[in-house]
């Protein structure tokens, strides 16, 4: 179901009034600008999952979402199937994220090294269907084995 962005300013601000503790808006078409109407009023303390999977987001999405979480963090966000590069992926660094899901999402060998770099606060990382190579996936198993995960799914093309 596409959101207009018009229909997503009448959405979020009841969200962010609510006692809601995950919404999924997969599959909606976001693009950037929508991502940004949706986390200016995701700050909502009870919000704890959000997953925005397959919304057509980029760089300026992710950093648009990172922007909004700095100080609160995050249970679970999911972005899988969106695309973006270790550019974007740079921006969710200063977020403590417990379960980020990065699947389908273009990552390549310097988008792997930024995600080790959150690796700390993250207990289940789903980078499956990117565009990691094998050797590189391989250097980094020693930090992820390291990182007390309880869910890791690795998969290269």
């Amino acid at each position: 179901m596409q959101l207009s962005q018009d229909q997503l300013s009448m959405l979020m601000p009841a969200v962010a009034q609510s006692n809601i503790v995950n919404i999924d808006l997969s599959s909606s078409e976001l693009g950037d600008a929508g991502v940004l109407i949706d986390f200016q009023y995701a700050q909502n303390r009870s919000l704890s999952s959000i997953n925005v999977s397959d919304n057509q987001i980029s760089d300026a999405g992710l950093m648009s979402i990172a922007a909004y979480f700095p100080d609160v963090g995050m249970k679970e966000l999911l972005l899988s199937g969106n695309d973006f590069s270790a550019v974007g992926l740079r921006a969710l660094t200063n977020v403590t994220i417990e379960s980020l899901g990065l699947s389908g999402c273009g990552i390549d060998d310097a988008g792997l090294e930024i995600v080790s770099t959150m690796l700390e606060t993250i207990q289940s990382l789903d980078i499956s269907f990117n565009n990691i190579t094998s050797a590189i996936s391989l250097a980094y198993i020693p930090h992820i084995l390291n990182a007390n995960f309880l869910n890791f799914r690795i998969l290269t093309h």
